[in-house]
């Protein structure tokens, strides 16, 4: 009788820890580290987590504004996810002197350098995202869909670089990112999927799922017009740079034909070219119309 109620009385811990204590502890987990139902862990398989940086103290650059200014004591630009080197290649990198490596809030160890190689000619920043974007910057968007943009110097040498920073920007957890606050002196508990910091989050879905979202009324006056166009006389119709326009109707597209991944999007949007599937073909080349978030842009003979 009395194993009876043992083993009963294991039963009902297990019971309560399953259905009582599992979902107490999550929901803590949850405000704790900034991860909220939605944000899915993204695949860090193979990605670059390095933050090595370099010293500008006293180095001319231009701000993400295109002003002349100079970095004060501290001030550091971070290589994130990517590889510093040489501009010349037969050139060695130099240790920065305050120190060859630096520590980070997870307590990984990244390298530290001087802004001039051995012969003076430019340390680089290669083989990242932030390298790849017209305005040098990534923008996250974190689990309260608040976004923050981070932004390195406009000067074409810095490219790659974001800063400069008294403090380590950011710090990677595994599938999250969390920004450094500057005004609290720590970093924020809202997470943001690592996907921004590599460029290659899912957006085009939800983009492809509102364009796509068309009412009863909107068809039907879609295929009214149709029917008028088709009434008009040989003399009546548009020219030949409309006509292109209504017989592309169906090509969607965010990029004119022939942009590669990390060109400009279309029509003044921010970002760039993740992948060449929106393109617009060779027979209509040009994009117009594309409005990130909200529509997708129309595939067109000639430009607008």
């Amino acid at each position: 009788m009395n194993k009876l109620k043992n083993n009963a009385r294991i039963l009902l811990i297990i019971i309560v820890a399953a259905f009582v204590i599992v979902p107490i502890v999550s929901i803590l987990l949850s405000k704790t580290i900034g991860i909220h139902e939605g944000m899915s862990d993204y695949d860090m398989a193979g990605k670059n987590v390095s933050m090595d940086r370099i010293n500008m103290t006293d180095v001319n650059f231009k701000n993400k504004n295109g002003d002349n200014v100079t970095g004060t004591d501290g001030d550091y630009l971070y290589c994130i996810g990517g590889v510093i080197a040489c501009e010349d290649s037969e050139e060695t990198l130099v240790a920065d002197t305050t120190g060859a490596t630096y520590t980070d809030d997870n307590g990984e160890t990244h390298n530290s350098y001087s802004t001039s190689c051995t012969n003076s000619s430019n340390t680089v920043c290669t083989n990242n995202y932030v390298s790849t974007t017209s305005d040098n910057s990534v923008t996250f968007v974190d689990s309260n869909d608040s976004q923050t943009s981070l932004y390195g110097p406009s000067d074409d040498k810095f490219s790659g670089f974001l800063g400069p920073y008294k403090n380590t920007p950011l710090k990677i957890n595994d599938s999250y990112v969390y920004l450094y606050d500057s005004a609290n002196g720590a970093f924020s508990s809202e997470a943001n999927s690592a996907c921004h910091l590599y460029g290659d989050c899912p957006s085009e879905d939800a983009s492809e799922s509102e364009s796509d979202k068309k009412s009863e009324s909107d068809e039907k006056s879609e295929s009214d017009e149709k029917s008028e166009s088709d009434k008009k006389s040989e003399s009546d119709k548009k020219s030949e740079s409309t006509a292109s326009y209504t017989s592309s109707q169906s090509i969607k597209c965010l990029a004119d034909n022939g942009a590669k991944a990390g060109d400009p999007l279309c029509c003044g949007q921010d970002g760039v070219v993740q992948n060449t599937k929106y393109n617009c073909p060779s027979e209509y080349p040009y994009c117009i119309g594309y409005k990130c978030g909200e529509s997708w842009g129309k595939c067109t003979k000639t430009s607008a």
